[in-house]
């Protein structure tokens, strides 16, 4: 009894992070080239020549291609190297998404209170609304599980410490944003 509870806690050998890593970055690349072709394809046999200039929706079938490239890069990785499972952790993620809605309301607030955001009018347009919360959600769920869920958490399987590899993580989520509109060091 004893020979087959050694056996069962004896960890597969796995590929060393930065190969992970460079494997995800490849397969990302590749399906969020394959999803967005296809995507893209679509939306010009649904937009005829209106596809040229799509607008939010193009933003939208951007996004969803990038979201689908991510969990099929970190699906196929996690399930070969850990056996992937959801199963067990359903309190954790309602924990997570009440902790985010949290630290938005708080940031908002304390961006409100000290004058660094103006609320100037209140327009509710519901499909435009519709429209924007899938996009910005599309483009969070992308970012969070590429750069927490799969870099950090491989990461956090390794001999490294746990604070470096936070840093490396947030210093790679930050490198995916050097090209973007106002970008501050502070922020």
């Amino acid at each position: 009894m004893e020979t087959e509870e050694i056996r069962e806690k004896k960890e597969p050998k796995r590929l060393p992070v930065w190969a992970c890593i460079l494997l995800f970055a490849l397969g990302l690349f590749v399906t969020f080239g394959l999803y967005s072709t296809i995507g893209f394809g679509v939306l010009s046999l649904i937009l005829g020549d209106e596809a040229r200039h799509p607008g939010l929706l193009g933003h939208m079938v951007a996004e969803a291609g990038m979201l689908l490239a991510v969990l099929t890069s970190a699906v196929i990785l996690l399930y070969f190297e850990l056996g992937l499972t959801l199963k067990g952790h359903a309190r954790g993620l309602w924990y997570g998404l009440l902790a985010a809605i949290l630290l938005y309301l708080i940031g908002f607030g304390l961006s409100l209170a000290l004058g660094e955001v103006e609320v100037t009018g209140f327009q509710f347009d519901p499909l435009n609304l519709l429209a924007t919360f899938v996009f910005c959600l599309l483009v969070a769920l992308a970012e969070e599980i590429m750069m927490r869920g799969y870099i950090l958490g491989r990461l956090l399987h390794t001999r490294m410490n746990k604070f470096l590899s936070l840093f490396v993580s947030a210093l790679l989520f930050a490198l995916l944003h050097l090209f973007n509109p106002n970008l501050a060091f502070l922020p």
